[in-house]
């Protein structure tokens, strides 16, 4: 509204010379409002040199602060309208002015052109700003969008601004009679009163209004076919095929719409003539590269009533594509063309296409090539399976096993095929086997040719006859150990690839090594060892000043050693470790003693071998200012690969009594309890598993 405003401040010193003009032009056009019996002098809306275009508008989504006509935006924003009126008429009252919109309910070709009014009980109704007979700027406002979409007026977005040369801060004016201002799209009209006649009392009303979006879903499905047997890799229209002959048909479904198109029904019309492929058909989702099985359950609904393939994604780069395979009959007994037909559907949206195949008679050999394999060693039979988007038959095997690969040879033509070569290239499979026999007098023989043809199993030439199956056997035994070559490519990739009409891919597997895995226990015990107990416990009691003895009992109850296995003890602060005292039993053995520091950075075990247990010792004397009732915790730490456990025992130390006679305590320990109670301390101590590969 700047530019209003400017143009106000603009024009007011030249108002009474503009006035005397409007005097005069109501004189000479009293005749022109005589057929609307409406006086010449009476009120006149935008008409007058500087008035504004009626109609423009701002994109509000976008920011847009001038306000234009055309306007334009995405489907999805929001607009503002703005409607300018000027009673130009000094001295004149338009009673009752009413201001209506007319909002299309969408757009046509992405466009559509609001349309307005101002009307009053005594002025003519106009729609446009006319000065001296033409339009300014364009009639109506026209809104260009990206895509159609709904247009409607937002709810309580009306706003009056009256008398704009008094009203400089474009502060709206409340509504009269209580309106809320959705009138303005009403059969009515916003009604704003008496407008008085001059430029003082120009003003304008806005509106918002929002473009939604129309969605819809639009299908659009292709249907192409090619001749796998004779090599074709282009999907055209139409195919030849001669008997038993394999051909493909690729489905590419797209929703072209601006809706995703839900429950994609895809149903298939498979000719009499073509059968389809067991396990061929496949189905790449949402664009993907790669594909995934269909089951032949659900390639049958596909050929029957239909199968629900899920969600269509918008846009071609969002397509599904089904392929699948049928076989020629076997037999053409004349030349004529088959149709396939598709159709896709989503709810009451359809849409369908075909691909034909011409079935030629043939009058010379076809020769169509297959393959097997077993694994003789295991018994496992090579079964079809989806290998990165490609149908091969696989199976599996050990070094040291015995593989034999069938070929079958078949002329599905009319007419001999003389002298024809069975050969098939085996080089990749000789890379990590070796060649054992073959039936028939086949032979390995060096071609000098590349890649896997460059070692081939060959046969004696033979004459086939039409339908006839010739079948050959050679037997490999994969090499243990196999080499170390490098893999690059399919080579020594410890995978037997090979192809005669089929895809057959043996895979190697090789023998994982064994888990070592060291298991770990811990537990603490102590006892008195100035009164000489005998046994050790997790509990015990003590005068203030007697000798302790702990205990730390260990053991690996795993399948592998435990090597660089830290031991630390952390004594109860009221005692002091008696050096030398750190002694080791390992297995029931003697005692050794170890070199002081498990009481600081700890003591260190080269390796607990699997199933070793055994014990480690040390003494320590409590203060003799101890108070009576003091629990004294001592905590055994064993820390392995990273990862400690540990073990406490507790002494409680014992009101003092008066001794009349201090008797010695005996000295030593009983070898026999202490081996007897490891066992029993272990089973609830803490637990340590490790785990080590060979």
């Amino acid at each position: 509204m700047n530019k209003f405003k400017k143009f106000l401040k603009r024009l007011q010193p030249k108002a009474k010379y503009i006035l005397g003009i409007l005097g005069i032009a109501a004189i000479v056009s009293q005749g022109a409002f005589a057929m609307t019996k409406l006086s010449a002098t009476g009120p006149r809306f935008n008409f007058l040199q500087g008035d504004y275009e009626m109609f423009r508008g701002a994109n509000v989504t976008a920011g847009d602060t001038v306000r234009k006509d055309p306007i334009s935006g995405t489907s999805g924003d929001v607009f503002e309208g703005l409607i300018y009126y000027h009673n130009g008429i000094v001295d004149t009252t338009a009673e009752n002015t009413t201001v209506k919109v007319t909002i299309p309910a969408k757009t046509v070709n992405k466009t559509a052109i609001l349309g307005a009014s101002i009307s009053a009980d005594n002025a003519a109704t106009i729609t446009d700003t006319v000065v001296d007979g033409k339009v300014v700027g364009l009639s109506g406002l026209t809104v260009n969008l990206n895509q159609d979409a709904n247009l409607a007026l937002v709810a309580g977005s009306v706003r009056w601004y009256p008398n704009q040369q008094s009203n400089p801060e474009n502060i709206p004016t409340v509504l009269l009679n209580g309106q809320t201002g959705n009138e303005i799209v009403g059969a009515n009209g916003l009604n704003i009163g008496g407008i008085n006649g001059c430029w003082n009392y120009a003003g304008y009303v806005t509106f918002q209004f929002k473009a939604t979006p129309i969605t819809n879903v639009s299908l659009d499905v292709q249907k192409t076919v090619r001749n796998v047997t004779t090599g074709e890799t282009n999907f055209v229209e139409q195919t030849n095929a001669s008997a038993s002959n394999i051909v493909e048909f690729k489905i590419n479904a797209v929703d072209t719409g601006n809706k995703v198109a839900d429950n994609l029904i895809v149903k298939d019309t498979l000719p009499a003539d073509l059968t389809f492929v067991a396990g061929s058909m496949k189905i790449a989702r949402n664009g993907a590269t790669s594909a995934e099985i269909v089951s032949d359950a659900n390639a049958t609904l596909v050929f029957g009533n239909g199968w629900n393939t899920g969600d269509l994604a918008i846009g071609a780069t969002k397509a599904d594509t089904i392929t699948f395979q049928a076989s020629a009959p076997a037999n053409i007994a004349s030349e004529h063309i088959v149709t396939n037909t598709v159709r896709i559907s989503s709810n009451e949206i359809s849409a369908s296409d075909e691909a034909k195949v011409k079935l030629l008679q043939n009058t010379s050999p076809c020769i169509v090539l297959n393959k097997d394999a077993k694994n003789l060693t295991t018994g496992q039979i090579a079964v079809a399976n989806n290998v990165s988007g490609t149908v091969m038959k696989t199976l599996d095997a050990k070094p040291g096993d015995t593989i034999e690969y069938t070929l079958t040879t078949k002329n599905t033509g009319n007419a001999v095929s003389n002298g024809y070569v069975i050969k098939d290239g085996i080089n990749d499979i000789l890379e990590e086997a070796n060649f054992v026999s073959a039936s028939n007098g086949g032979t390995v023989v060096a071609t000098g040719l590349a890649g896997d043809n460059a070692r081939e199993i060959q046969y004696a030439a033979v004459n086939i006859a039409p339908n006839q199956p010739i079948t050959r056997t050679f037997t490999v035994k994969v090499m243990d150990p196999l080499p170390n070559n490098p893999a690059s490519g399919n080579d020594y990739d410890h995978k037997l690839y090979n192809l005669y009409g089929d895809k057959v891919l043996v895979t190697i597997s090789i023998p994982t090594p064994r888990v070592v895995t060291p298991i770990l226990h811990i537990g603490k015990t102590v006892r008195d060892f100035t009164i000489n107990e005998l046994n050790f416990s997790k509990s015990d009691t003590a005068y203030a000043g007697d000798t302790l003895e702990y205990m730390i009992a260990f053991s690996n109850t795993g399948n592998g050693p435990a090597d660089s296995v830290l031991f630390s003890d952390v004594i109860p602060a009221n005692t002091t470790y008696i050096q030398g005292t750190t002694v080791i039993s390992v297995n029931g053995g003697a005692e050794h003693t170890m070199a002081d520091g498990i009481v600081g950075n700890g003591v260190l075990l080269d390796s607990i071998a699997a199933g070793d247990s055994g014990y480690i010792k040390i003494k320590v004397v409590t203060q003799t200012n101890i108070a009576a009732n003091t629990v004294l915790t001592n905590t055994a730490n064993l820390t392995d690969n990273g990862v400690t456990i540990s073990d406490t025992a507790l002494t409680t130390i014992k009101v003092p009594v008066v001794i009349a006679k201090a008797t010695l305590p005996k000295t030593g320990a009983d070898s026999t309890s202490v081996a007897a109670i490891i066992s029993v301390l272990l089973a609830g101590a803490s637990t340590l598993i490790v785990r080590r590969f060979a």
